[in-house]
């Protein structure tokens, strides 16, 4: 500012508005363009009150909670060091003496916020969901791309998808693809690291093993990863007609213990687990009977708050269609 300059009424008013946001009269001068000492005088003509030494650090001590939140919840450092009237090294040492793992470089330089953490403790029923859909049918892919892709008409599972683990990555419709379909894709070396604890990797079909989650948790669990690539088989293509019928394809060794969690939990009997096609390694354990599945599918679908419609309305559906069933039902 050049010596004698007089500042106008909206230039102090600029000065003491950051004064008062938190910034330090040096940063204020810096960040407005004007001298330190200009600062000092336009701030004591107007009566504010110099903050006592040891401001900003009594500040960060009592906003540590709020910055490790923001800071998890995807939102850079610089922006919270700008908030708080700090630098960018001392929001990091803040986070560290929290416990919060710092985002490298490749996470710090994407567009979008996003709970890269989501999937370190599964401890909801969205989030045993979730994991078990991505386990089915999600993808992970080089260099640390989560991406889910659905056909258009269950794009809203895409978005649903987005809401939960709190991204602004945009979700997009691809009507143009051979198979139109909504997607997601973003960059998480986090998530990545995340999913792989429970072996879903890259082609995760052969490395994937059963969870070991909380009881409570198993069924949100298997509901995402029948969702995800389960199948409920037209009347035609089951051995009794009018007997509903549910395949869960994977690779061999996660079919045969789902298979020993069914027999365990639900009294269900031994069948062969067979392949699928011609596609190597993937086999599909199948189980039919409405008497058999009315159980599972009342553990599976009550009280749900996540699940995709279609898949929960054929259920739905069959045993409405059955005086037998109709008034047993848990859901719907």
């Amino acid at each position: 500012m050049k010596q004698g300059h007089v500042l106008t009424t909206d230039e102090v008013d600029d000065i003491v508005a950051a004064y008062r946001g938190g910034l330090t009269m040096d940063q204020v001068a810096r960040q407005l363009g004007h001298g330190l000492s200009s600062v000092n005088k336009y701030l004591r003509e107007r009566g504010i009150e110099r903050r006592p030494k040891g401001h900003r650090k009594q500040r960060l001590l009592a906003s540590c909670l709020e910055i490790r939140s923001r800071y998890e919840a995807g939102e850079p450092a610089h922006i919270i060091a700008r908030d708080y009237g700090a630098s960018k090294p001392t929001i990091f040492k803040v986070l560290r003496a929290q416990g919060a793992t710092i985002r490298d470089n490749s996470e710090c330089q994407v567009k979008h916020v996003c709970d890269h953490r989501y999937f370190q403790t599964i401890d909801t029923e969205r989030k045993a969901y979730w994991l078990g859909f991505f386990t089915a049918d999600g993808s992970i892919r080089p260099p640390n791309i989560i991406a889910l892709g659905l056909k258009m008409t269950d794009g809203d599972h895409v978005r649903r998808f987005a809401e939960h683990i709190y991204t602004s990555c945009p979700v997009e419709d691809r009507p143009d693809r051979e198979w139109p379909m909504t997607e997601i894709a973003f960059r998480s070396t986090r998530m990545t690291a995340d999913f792989a604890a429970f072996g879903v990797v890259p082609n995760k079909e052969q490395t994937v093993p059963w969870p070991s989650l909380a009881d409570d948790l198993v069924r949100h669990y298997l509901r995402g990863v029948i969702d995800g690539d389960g199948s409920f088989p037209e009347p035609e293509h089951v051995p009794t007609r009018n007997q509903i019928s549910i395949q869960i394809a994977s690779g061999r060794d996660y079919a045969e213990a789902c298979q020993q969690f069914l027999m365990a939990t639900f009294g269900f009997g031994k069948t062969k687990i067979s392949r699928r096609g011609k596609k190597r390694g993937i086999y599909v354990l199948c189980y039919s009977g409405n008497q058999q599945l009315f159980p599972f599918f009342n553990w599976l679908y009550e009280d749900a708050t996540i699940f995709l419609p279609r898949k929960r309305q054929i259920v739905l559906d069959h045993y409405r269609a059955l005086p037998k069933y109709r008034d047993q039902l848990r859901f719907g």
